[in-house]
């Protein structure tokens, strides 16, 4: 990473004509689904090319979208609850995506989100999931246009987010790209020399494609932990109710002897105070 003496022109927004090549972009790849581990569970999305030509623009972009996830009690062992996603939301083209914009006529590739980026779940982060999007782009774009540059593209400031600060720099130089700095909050742009100076980062102890199989199957499993776990509460409810009862009886016993108790010492008392009264009389007779 750098720290420019002044601001760099960089591209900030995306051209009327940029925007609708987006949303005019078709799938041009098949669905993947990927699982990706994190310290609070799994989480599982489906992984789609996208792409729409109008020359000289050629638009190429990797979108994902969230199938569901599996949170953990404490550990992969225990799993707490799944909770899978609403399956019609489509693609968008905005959000958990990366594409880029190839000029064909200026041989220049232009890659965003042009700001921030990341997933919009937050806690999806961290997984591996930026990183394996971003080398797919890469991928097209080495087999497409390897002599091709990456223009300076915009980076927003995040002055009070230094671990998103952390965690997209990071994602960016793990692939090749260079990360300029023109302020001290970590606005700034990114760019390449040449897209062949780029390389796949994947994080494979994070991230792994399991297919629709593996998808049915991860899931099919975590509701039978979370059937087994209902019958473990139940089970445990069920004691919980007998304990109580038990003591409740107990409880109920032990007032009945106390009440035995001051009863018999009750009687004692009188017996006592009367025979010590029979005794005086008898001594006075």
């Amino acid at each position: 990473m750098q720290v420019a003496d002044q601001e760099a022109p960089v591209l900030n927004k995306l051209t009327e004509l940029e925007q609708k090549i987006g949303e005019l972009a078709v799938p041009c790849t098949e669905t993947t689904i990927v699982r990706a581990f994190g310290p609070k569970g799994e989480v599982f999305y489906a992984v789609q090319g996208f792409r729409h030509v109008m020359k000289p623009l050629d638009y190429f972009a990797i979108r994902m979208r969230k199938l569901g996830h599996i949170r953990y009690i404490g550990n992969r062992e225990r799993p707490m609850y799944v909770s899978p996603a609403v399956l019609s939301h489509p693609y968008d083209p905005g959000e958990n995506a990366v594409y880029a914009i190839i000029n064909t006529a200026k041989k220049a590739i232009s890659i965003g989100p042009r700001t921030q980026g990341g997933l919009t779940d937050p806690e999806d982060r961290s997984m591996g999931l930026g990183s394996y999007g971003l080398s797919l782009l890469i991928r097209w774009l080495k087999f497409n246009y390897p002599d091709y540059r990456i223009s300076k593209s915009s980076l927003a400031a995040l002055e009070h987010q230094p671990q998103e600060r952390q965690r997209r720099d990071s994602c960016l130089t793990q692939v090749g790209l260079t990360v300029v700095y023109t302020g001290k909050h970590g606005k700034g742009y990114f760019y390449a020399n040449s897209v062949e100076e780029l390389q796949e980062h994947i994080n494979t102890e994070k991230v792994e494609p399991i297919g629709i199989d593996g998808l049915f199957s991860s899931f099919s499993m975590m509701q039978e932990w979370h059937k087994d776990l209902s019958n473990e509460f139940e089970a445990l409810r069920k004691s919980h109710q007998k304990t109580t009862a038990e003591a409740e009886q107990f409880r109920r016993k032990a007032r009945g002897t106390r009440v035995m108790f001051l009863l018999f010492g009750l009687v004692l008392g009188v017996g006592a105070t009367l025979g010590y009264f029979l005794l005086l009389q008898g001594l006075r007779g």
